[in-house]
């Protein structure tokens, strides 16, 4: 019920925070397939539940609302609930791009003043070297205590969650091509309004599976993933791109979305034994951070195609090309099988 003493912005703004977000799609998909990872699956209402239970875990170790929580690791389901769980109790993540130096990294650690580090074991040598800038040091993403922590307790019964969507989510360093990289804060509601933005220009469907190609620790992933949270899209997820691995995923689980940058969908269609019948359950082929090269084009007639335009410093799409738009870019190459929205810059 309703409170009525409790003003419409209120409300709005606990719809809008990370909590909202995990609340709706447990109540809404509850126990349909949310996450799948190499490692394991789980539903819509197991993932609430172990972000809250890592959440509960997070405020004994000593993390407060607005402290900063630095992740480095691949994409992976802890990655995912880390993020959430972060933010359910209002703190920030940082999240660190795995493919730069010690010395980058520990910039935009000392720049955010992060206080923790989540970190998966693939980066221990990273981690300490790293460990002396951290009040609390680095904690393993996959390690015995984290793991433990999954399913331990009653959710976050101890800690007072964020509901106030104004509150920050993320910082995400730009790359710092012309100087030290600018740190980027994007809040709960920027985050949640990004991904209906996305969810909106997609057309994404409850029943669609997705495939994020890109990393985690970039915008476009990231908020891709809460696109498909609040969706109740069910998210393959691996580790890293691989040509063969992606093209199984794809087969195996009956992807329908997939992001690419255009290199890695160019990494696809030039495979020498490549048929259009690999990724024939494609619905929507989303690119990102760069022009899609006309030569590409006749190669994926099979999807509709959505380009996104996105820094971290525009946390909402700047560009969003439909596959009308495309059409009318490249010729009649790309069919306009997906979401039918209309261009809005492109």
């Amino acid at each position: 019920m309703i409170d009525v003493n409790v003003s419409t912005d209120v409300i709005a703004s606990r719809a809008m925070s990370i909590v909202g977000m995990l609340d709706h799609a447990a109540t809404s998909f509850s126990s349909k397939a949310c996450v799948v990872a190499p490692e394991r699956s789980v539903t819509f209402l197991q993932f609430r539940a172990e972000v809250l239970n890592i959440a509960s875990w997070l405020h004994r170790i000593g993390i407060r609302p607005r402290d900063r929580v630095a992740i480095l690791d691949v994409n992976s389901l802890n990655f995912m609930l880390a993020a959430c769980a972060v933010g359910a109790i209002g703190a920030i993540i940082v999240p660190l791009n795995y493919r730069q130096r010690v010395p980058e990294m520990r910039y935009q650690i000392r720049d955010s003043g992060a206080r923790l580090l989540l970190v998966g074991s693939r980066y221990d040598s990273e981690a300490e070297a790293l460990a002396s800038d951290l009040e609390l040091g680095a904690r393993r993403l996959d390690g015995d205590v984290f793991q433990a922590c999954l399913s331990a307790g009653d959710g976050a019964a101890d800690v007072e969650l964020e509901h106030n969507s104004d509150s920050p989510f993320a910082i995400c360093y730009t790359s710092g091509t012309t100087g030290n990289p600018k740190g980027a804060v994007i809040t709960q509601r920027v985050a949640h309004m990004r991904a209906l933005k996305l969810l909106y220009e997609l057309g994404l469907r409850h029943d669609d599976v997705m495939h994020m190609t890109t990393p985690m620790f970039h915008i476009s992933c990231l908020m891709l993933s809460l696109g498909g949270l609040l969706r109740g899209s069910t998210q393959v997820v691996a580790p890293q791109f691989d040509v063969d691995s992606t093209l199984a995923l794809i087969g195996r689980h009956g992807v329908t979305f997939i992001n690419v940058v255009p290199t890695i969908l160019s990494m696809i269609l030039n495979r020498p034994d490549f048929t259009p019948a690999m990724l024939k359950g494609l619905r929507v082929i989303m690119y990102t951070a760069a022009p899609i090269s006309f030569p590409i084009v006749p190669g994926i007639d099979f999807a509709g195609v959505v380009r996104d335009s996105a820094a971290p410093e525009f946390a909402p799409a700047t560009a969003c090309c439909s596959p009308a738009g495309a059409w009318a870019r490249h010729g009649p190459a790309v069919l306009p099988n997906a979401p039918g929205s209309s261009p809005s810059g492109c």
